[in-house]
């Protein structure tokens, strides 16, 4: 049995009608996808074309499906489908400022409670906030200021 990996880059170029005023605009969108085997696979030349067939799908259905955050060059706005994708990663990094300050607030409440701290947990709720910071600082200079398309 063999397992096998494989990553595969791609670009494609978007055309996009702006719902505000009805031009439309173009971008180039790239993406970068990891395609597995199954552990099943018989040999390892085998493994490896089943890594490679799954990656080229996985990049087949990202730049058919997915969308970047880019604005209309000529007014501005971007499209329901952008503004979806903003948002999810905003709710994504809402929730992990969520369950790190509520676990740290939880390891504070034991620690007065008992008089013990629990230092495992107590790093990482802390390795979790900074990882949501990180993460909002990406959103901000990626998700929130989009790009300016191409007329």
């Amino acid at each position: 049995m063999s397992f096998a990996q494989k990553m595969v880059s791609g670009k494609i170029t978007k055309t996009v009608a702006c719902p505000k005023c009805g031009r439309p605009y173009e971008y180039e969108m790239k993406r970068t996808v990891l395609g597995k085997s199954s552990k099943t696979a018989a040999t390892q030349a085998a493994a490896e074309s089943e890594a490679a067939a799954d990656a080229d799908a996985k990049l087949k259905a990202s730049l058919d499906s997915d969308c970047d955050l880019v604005s209309c060059p000529s007014c501005g706005a971007i499209t329901d489908e952008m503004k979806k994708e903003r948002r999810k990663f905003f709710g994504i990094t809402l929730a992990g400022f969520g369950i790190s300050i509520g676990g740290l607030l939880l390891i504070y409440l034991y620690f007065v409670f008992s008089h013990r701290i629990l230092i495992v947990a107590a790093v990482l709720c802390g390795v979790c906030l900074l990882l949501s910071v990180v993460m909002l600082i990406i959103g901000i200079t990626k998700k929130l200021v989009p790009r300016k398309g191409k007329s």
